[in-house]
């Protein structure tokens, strides 16, 4: 009986093993499974700067090419939202994206603040001159020197422009560089701002229930 203790001791042990070994290898399955499902219908989980909204997209138009400017309706919500869009930076192309007018739709998207010229002064004078916007109590400044100006904008996306003020202060702004602009760079200016939240669609998934 001594003898016969030890080999049932093992016994129980290796079919133990081997059922949690099984067990292991359901779970390893079931989840190859999900993840399978999940990337066939194209939903994922956002990451910890996007958010995730289902609506409409009622109006996709040239922002020029290749962004696209998207105003989406939240029926549930009674609120409407407006998005840029890269397309070169999607799966999509531009006709499958068009074609999405109209449609629901889970989009994933970022929002960031991101400062919009409204004036530019040198020595006192508007180097934006009938393009500058009325700059009133709400708006903020920053004096100092520009680069990253150093020529025209050709192109039809903006490119950026720097000024660094005497403390060492740097603020870049997304913007198309004018002649007036490029002439200014290396000098000192000041520029009016006010911040905006910009909401960029960075996944695109059409509904499909539609």
């Amino acid at each position: 009986m001594k003898r016969i203790f030890p080999y049932l001791v093992l016994s129980l042990f290796i079919l133990t093993n081997c059922g949690q070994s099984k067990n292991q290898d359901k779970i390893s399955e079931s989840e190859e499974q999900t993840s399978e499902t999940s990337e066939t219908s194209g939903e994922r989980e956002p990451t910890d700067e996007e958010i995730r909204e289902y609506g409409i997209l009622t109006s996709i138009e040239d922002a020029p090419y290749p962004m696209f400017s998207i105003d989406v309706e939240f029926p549930e919500r009674e609120m409407k939202m407006s998005f840029l869009f890269n397309v070169e930076e999607s799966p999509l192309d531009m006709t499958e994206l068009l074609e999405m007018k109209g449609k629901y739709a889970t989009i994933y998207y970022t929002s960031d603040g991101e400062p919009d010229i409204y004036d530019i002064h040198r020595e006192c004078e508007s180097l934006l001159g009938e393009d500058a916007i009325d700059i009133n109590e709400a708006d903020q400044e920053i004096t100092g020197i520009v680069s990253g100006a150093e020529s025209q904008t050709t192109g039809d996306l903006p490119d950026e422009l720097t000024i660094t003020s005497r403390d060492g202060t740097k603020m870049t702004f997304q913007c198309f560089i004018t002649e007036e602009m490029a002439a200014a760079n290396g000098e000192e200016v000041t520029v009016f701002y006010r911040v905006h939240y910009r909401n960029t669609i960075t996944y695109l998934k059409a509904s499909e229930d539609d």
